[in-house]
């Protein structure tokens, strides 16, 4: 397999994933910074040492929490659009407007997604496949009506 077609593989699947390269690396440089800030006390089994181990620990498991709140956030309605996906329960329509003959105009394309849910800390991204091969670049959609 050559190297284009693994690296078109790695960014197809990479779609359908919840988790960013963001979030590896914040988990890691608070693992990091952690055990750098438990093993560089500088007097050890003082006051000031216990104060700054349940720093480090209370401000672990606020971090914890707030990174596993976010996740489910991100989680459920990721797991419900791969359900609705298999069912063929989510729908896709797009209609494209007419166009004009100058040449600088821009094609105005209206796509309208259903069953598809945002999650409470984040936003929705799509990307288009289209032609069988080719992948839109990520664009927010942007709601037809606000709600009151």
């Amino acid at each position: 397999m050559k190297i284009v077609a693994i690296k078109e593989k790695i960014k197809r699947t990479g779609i359908f994933i919840p988790v960013r390269l963001h979030l590896v690396l914040l988990i890691v440089a608070l693992a990091w910074s952690a055990k750098w800030l438990r093993e560089n006390n500088a007097l050890p089994e003082t006051a000031r040492t216990a104060i700054i181990n349940l720093f480090i620990t209370v401000t672990f498991w606020f971090a914890l929490a707030i990174l596993i709140v976010s996740f489910l956030s991100a989680f459920i309605p990721w797991m419900l659009f791969l359900l609705n996906k298999k069912n063929n329960r989510s729908s896709l329509k797009i209609k494209v407007a007419e166009r004009d003959n100058k040449p600088n105009d821009n094609q105005l394309v209206q796509i309208e997604i259903a069953n598809v849910m945002k999650p409470l800390f984040g936003y929705v991204r799509l990307r288009l496949f289209y032609d069988g091969q080719n992948i839109s670049p990520k664009f927010s959609p942007v709601p037809a009506e606000t709600k009151k």
